[in-house]
């Protein structure tokens, strides 16, 4: 719950602020470029917002993009996300999209050697069985050119879940307070980290610019009741499923169940057919030997068959067969 005294509501957990706030704080937004792909301040020449537009015309437009695409020193591109909750296809989208901002780098007509690299940094704050490290760097390579492996796509994961295990990649004390204020949800908490970091300080300051902004607490608010009824719908869907694949599961434990029975009667079956054909062996044997002896006797095939009631053709087949 929040005090009525705070100033802060919103944090950059939230992707509208997320991306408020760096579109306001470039050092910030620097750092987190420098962090991510390994680059120093100065070797930031220009950044250019290639998508500065926060929301739609009114809360039902989803034309709005709630990242920040930019373009670094004129040439890379780099795809800048917070994610704050799982829509179950977190991998498969930024694959997407990163491809196809790897396409459309290519105006018709320009040749694909001046194709640059892209990279796609990402702040997760949820637990996703795809992205388990605290920190990881995915390279997409080019392998049609043999002399050299070039990286056109960079994928730069940080697991806000797990940030206090971040220390063990190197990040610098600053880097990490960035980390810890991206991922924080108190203000107490970022107001104790300002004491000891102007920059830090600048950053909360512009926070609760941003969360003064009524426009933009109405866009926040529609942005959350859309995300709540995503979640939602894609929780009842979830739901849904577990319940028919929990029928189908009913249903097949008891065809299961039947097929166990029917392979039980037919094993009963298969048991008494076996008795029945010893039993007709058995008699087989006794008629053999009693038409055997009735010759041996001297009877005559024609006194056998009136003896026997047997066709005179059978008594012969049986007469005729090696003992």
């Amino acid at each position: 719950m929040v005090d009525d005294k705070s100033k802060i509501k919103y944090f950059m957990s939230n992707d509208i602020v997320f991306k408020m706030l760096l579109m306001r704080n470039e050092y910030m937004l620097k750092k987190i470029i420098c962090m991510s792909i390994g680059i120093d301040m100065e070797d930031i020449k220009s950044i250019e917002i290639l998508n500065p537009e926060i929301m739609g015309d009114n809360e039902n437009d989803k034309l709005n993009r709630l990242d920040i695409l930019l373009e670094l020193n004129n040439k890379e591109k780099i795809n800048i996300e917070m994610q704050n909750s799982n829509e179950h296809n977190f991998a498969q989208r930024i694959e997407f999209y990163l491809s196809r901002v790897y396409i459309n780098s290519l105006k018709k007509s320009e040749n694909y050697s001046i194709l640059n690299k892209i990279y796609g940094i990402y702040f997760i704050n949820y637990n996703d069985e795809n992205y388990n490290d605290a920190f990881s760097k995915i390279s997409e390579c080019d392998t049609m050119n043999r002399k050299t492996t070039k990286s056109i796509k960079e994928k730069i994961i940080f697991n806000l879940t797990k940030i206090d295990e971040m220390k063990k990649y190197g990040f610098s004390k600053e880097e990490m307070d960035i980390l810890k204020f991206i991922k924080s949800k108190k203000e107490s908490e970022i107001s104790d980290m300002s004491l000891s970091n102007k920059r830090i300080e600048e950053a909360m300051r512009q926070l609760e610019e941003i969360n003064a902004d009524d426009e933009l607490k109405k866009a926040i608010y529609y942005r959350e009741r859309y995300n709540y009824d995503m979640n939602t719908a894609i929780y009842d869907a979830v739901e849904e499923k577990e319940k028919e694949l929990q029928k189908k599961d009913v249903k097949l434990k008891n065809t299961q169940k039947e097929l166990k029975s029917t392979k039980k009667q037919l094993s009963k079956k298969d048991s008494k057919l076996q008795d029945t054909q010893k039993e007709l062996k058995s008699t087989k044997d006794t008629i053999s030997i009693l038409i055997k002896t009735l010759q041996e006797t001297g009877k005559s095939i024609e006194e056998i068959s009136l003896i026997t009631n047997m066709d005179i053709s059978d008594i012969k087949s049986i007469l005729n067969k090696k003992s």
